[in-house]
């Protein structure tokens, strides 16, 4: 946790996590395959990136916040006594 702490808006560091998990006792295998997966995700980062810019372009109200709809209140109607 003082990891992820430390690099509060990033992931941190590869070669960081790789320490960390070592120490806390994970199997190389994990260690290998988290290894893996995080090179693959910084080779594909600037291609997922592309297609979120696409997809937000296309529909772009749903990266805005929804506008505010104002309930109308109507009138109250007074009753009225007549005289006769």
């Amino acid at each position: 946790m003082a990891l992820y702490a430390k690099h509060k808006s990033k992931r941190p560091p590869m070669d960081e996590m790789v320490k960390v998990m070592r120490l806390a006792g994970y199997p190389e295998t994990l260690i290998e395959r988290s290894i893996k997966w995080n090179e693959k995700m910084d080779e594909r980062s600037d291609d997922i990136q592309k297609e979120l810019n696409l997809l937000f372009a296309k529909w772009p109200a749903a990266s805005k916040a929804a506008p505010k709809v104002r309930k109308v209140v109507p009138k109250k109607i007074k009753a009225v006594k007549k005289k006769m």
